[in-house]
């Protein structure tokens, strides 16, 4: 069993012992900007693996239309707030598996339209572009964008 208020100042005393400075300068240069690609397959199928676990982009939770992905990062870190505490209170990792159950009642919906509208919008993409076809467009860009309503039929 591990005392939650200790552990979390024993990170608050590492943190700020820390030059973050040292450990990120040479990464990025001043004024420089920095770019990664945005994983948008989905959700991933093994959140939890033992005590690793993922959360917000690691996870999967990008949404793969529109890139938008803070604010499940941040509500998947609300869920595993809300398990880790219980699991280290009952000395039972088990209840970890719950953040995947949580995971997949929070995002699963939504996440798996937008999969699959992707993967309409990627297949349909370079006949319409070939075509020419502007109502052939017309439709997929409605079908596979947030702002249409076609987009929320199943």
């Amino acid at each position: 069993n591990m005392d939650l208020k200790s552990l979390h100042n024993g990170f608050k005393r590492k943190i700020a012992s820390m030059d973050l400075l040292k450990l990120t300068g040479d990464l990025i240069p001043a004024g420089e900007m920095a770019a990664g690609l945005i994983p948008s397959s989905g959700m991933l199928k093994r959140i939890v693996s033992g005590s690793f676990i993922l959360a917000g982009d690691a996870a999967g939770l990008t949404n793969p239309i529109t890139g938008a992905g803070i604010y499940n990062a941040v509500f998947s870190a609300k869920i595993i707030s809300g398990i880790i505490p219980r699991a280290l209170k009952e000395g039972d990792p088990g209840l970890l598996a719950m953040i995947d159950k949580e995971y997949r009642n929070s995002f699963g919906i939504s996440l798996g339209r937008a999969v699959k509208k992707r993967k309409m919008l990627l297949s349909g993409w370079k006949s319409a572009v070939e075509t020419s076809d502007k109502k052939s467009f017309e439709k997929l860009i409605k079908q596979c964008w947030v702002a249409f309503k076609p987009y929320w039929r199943l």
